[in-house]
C-alpha cells in the first residue's frame, strides 16, 4: 500500500511535471498501446499538462475496438441458432455488426448473457447440457490464460457443450504493424505492464531494437506514466533504441531490485538486495522489487 500510495502521490507527480516541461525541447509522438493507459491520461489530463513537444497518441489497446466486424456477424448469427448461448464481456454488447448488435438481439430474444469471467460459462454450461455455451473469446495477452483455463476446464471434466469463439490477439504484433504503417509518426512507445506480466520483456524489446524505437514498460498509476514519458524521451533524445522498466511497474516478477539513476549525459544501472530507489535528477522514490531492464552508458 506505501508503494501505491507513492505512485499517486501529488507532489511527486508536480516534480516529475517539473522535470519535463524544464528538459523537453524536441518534438516527439509517444504512443500508448493500452486501453488502460489511455483511460488513466485521460481522466487526469496528462495530456493537457504535458509541453505542446509532447504528443500522446491513442493506441489499439482496447480489445473491443480491434475486433472486425464481421467477428461481431458471425456471433450474432451463432446467437441465432436454436439451443444456443452466447456468453461475453459487456463491452461487446453495443459494439455494431452490419446490421445489428448483440445488445439489439438480446432484446429480441437470443439467449446472449454478460459474464464477467469466461469461468462463469463453465458454470452455465454445467447447468444447461441441452445447450451450447460459447464464450466469445476476445481480447490480448492479459485475458488469454484465464480463456486457456476455462477451455481445461472443460476438458477434465468432459463438459462437452462448451466452446470458445476465438478473437484474442497479441499486442507485440499490433505494434509491429503500427510501427511499419508509414502513414503512422511514432516515435517511442509505452508498453502495457500487465501484458509483460504475461508474456516477458522480450518481445518488446525484440521490436525495440529491430526497428530503432524506443520503449518503456509502463504501470498505470499517474507518476508510472509521467516517469515513463520522461525516460522513453530522453532515450529517444540519446537516440538509444531499447527497451526499460523505469520504476519497475512489472509488480509480480520476483528480479533483484535494481537503482535507476538518470543524470543529463548517461545512464546507469546499479543492482542491490537492498530496497531500490529510482532517481530522476534530484527526484527519489523507493520501490520493492524492481528490474530495470536496459541500461545505457
Amino acid at each position: 500500500m506505501d508503494t501505491l500510495n507513492k505512485l499517486k502521490d501529488i507532489n511527486l507527480t508536480n516534480r516529475f511535471l517539473d522535470k519535463i516541461k524544464s528538459e523537453v525541447v524536441s518534438e516527439i509522438s509517444i504512443m500508448e498501446v493500452c486501453g488502460t493507459h489511455t483511460n488513466v491520461i485521460l481522466k487526469n489530463g496528462i495530456k493537457d499538462l504535458l509541453p505542446e513537444k509532447i504528443k500522446l497518441i491513442n493506441g489499439p489497446g482496447c480489445p473491443v475496438c480491434v475486433t472486425p466486424q464481421g467477428y461481431i456477424d458471425t456471433a450474432i448469427k451463432l446467437s441465432k441458432k436454436e439451443n444456443m448461448i452466447i456468453t461475453t464481456f459487456g463491452d461487446l454488447m453495443r459494439v455494431p455488426g452490419k446490421e445489428s448488435t448483440l445488445s439489439k438481439e438480446k432484446a429480441l430474444g437470443s439467449d446472449i448473457r454478460v459474464v464477467y469471467s469466461p469461468l462463469d460459462s463453465i458454470k452455465i454450461a454445467r447447468e444447461n447440457p441441452s445447450k451450447e455455451v460459447i464464450f466469445l473469446g476476445i481480447g490480448f495477452e492479459t485475458t488469454a490464460p484465464i480463456i486457456a483455463m476455462s477451455i481445461k476446464i472443460a476438458c477434465d471434466e468432459n463438459i462437452n457443450n462448451f466452446s470458445v469463439f476465438n478473437s484474442l490477439k497479441t499486442m507485440p504484433e499490433a505494434m509491429k504493424s503500427l510501427v511499419l504503417n508509414p502513414n503512422i509518426k511514432i516515435d517511442a512507445f509505452l508498453c502495457p505492464g500487465h501484458v509483460a506480466t504475461i508474456i516477458g520483456e522480450n518481445q518488446f524489446k525484440k521490436l525495440a531494437v529491430e526497428y530503432n524505437i524506443p520503449m518503456v514498460i509502463a504501470g498505470f498509476e499517474v507518476n508510472d506514466i509521467l516517469a515513463s514519458i520522461y525516460t522513453v524521451y530522453l532515450s529517444f533524445s540519446y537516440l538509444t533504441f531499447e527497451l526499460s522498466d523505469p520504476i519497475g511497474s512489472i509488480y509480480n516478477r520476483l528480479y533483484l531490485v535494481s537503482e535507476f539513476l538518470i543524470s543529463n549525459s548517461n545512464f546507469i544501472l546499479t543492482t542491490y538486495s537492498s530496497p531500490s530507489k529510482y532517481i530522476v535528477g534530484n527526484i527519489t522514490v523507493d520501490f520493492p522489487s524492481i528490474t530495470i531492464l536496459c541500461s545505457f552508458t
